[in-house]
């Protein structure tokens, strides 16, 4: 092998770049935007898959676009390193927080635990902003899977704001190419099943593959 400096093909705590920020905005603005055009109203909750081609590949301009949808801005150091986030004032923005569950690859699970604590951190601090349901879908959605108690304990709000999920720790794929392989399927809901049953793992910050499938189900 060649040796040399910087032997490694990308640094996973510049991730989303400055370029991916303004890629994410785009694609964030446009999803929404399509969504309106065709139904009237804003989307209360979009979902991702997300792969770790978007870190590897695209500079983090899913994750961007993600951040983006929840109304938060990354906040990069001098040296191109994300150090965290910024809430982006309900005032500044022209929508509401979109609320988004994510289905992430066992690959990106694996490999880049800190984007997805860090995405988790972002939900969690826009689940719990005294804004209204109507300018805030996280807060609503968060507060329907507590029935409306604002002061719930903190590890029924920490159930409540799962929002990354993925296969058991150790696994991967989604599970139901299992069984489309083994016919093992009648319906579109036995498929339904079996991705609930294969992927209702939370990840995020302190949760690494916890059994919430009841989250995924209502998410």
């Amino acid at each position: 092998l060649p040796t040399g400096r910087n032997f490694y093909s990308l640094d996973p705590q510049r991730i989303p770049t400055p370029a991916a920020w303004e890629i994410g905005r785009m694609l964030a603005d446009r999803t929404v935007g399509k969504f309106m055009e065709d139904s009237g109203r804003y989307p209360e909750n979009i979902a991702f898959h997300w792969q770790c081609t978007d870190i590897m590949w695209a500079d983090g301009e899913g994750m961007a676009q993600m951040f983006c949808l929840l109304g938060v801005r990354p906040v990069w150091q001098a040296n191109g390193r994300v150090k965290g986030f910024e809430i982006i004032p309900v005032s500044e923005m022209d929508r509401p927080r979109i609320d988004i569950t994510v289905r992430v690859s066992g690959i990106t699970r694996d490999n880049f635990p800190a984007a997805i604590d860090l995405l988790d951190d972002a939900v969690r601090a826009v689940a719990v902003l005294d804004e209204t349901p109507e300018q805030n879908f996280v807060r609503k959605h968060t507060l329907e899977k507590l029935d409306g108690n604002a002061s719930a304990s903190q590890e029924d709000l920490r159930a409540a704001t799962y929002r990354i999920f993925a296969s058991m720790p150790g696994t991967y794929q989604a599970g139901t190419q299992l069984a489309v392989y083994a016919s093992a399927w009648k319906t579109e809901a036995d498929l339904s099943d079996v991705f609930l049953y294969w992927n209702g793992y939370a990840y995020g910050r302190g949760a690494y593959g916890a059994p919430a499938h009841p989250a995924l189900k209502t998410s």
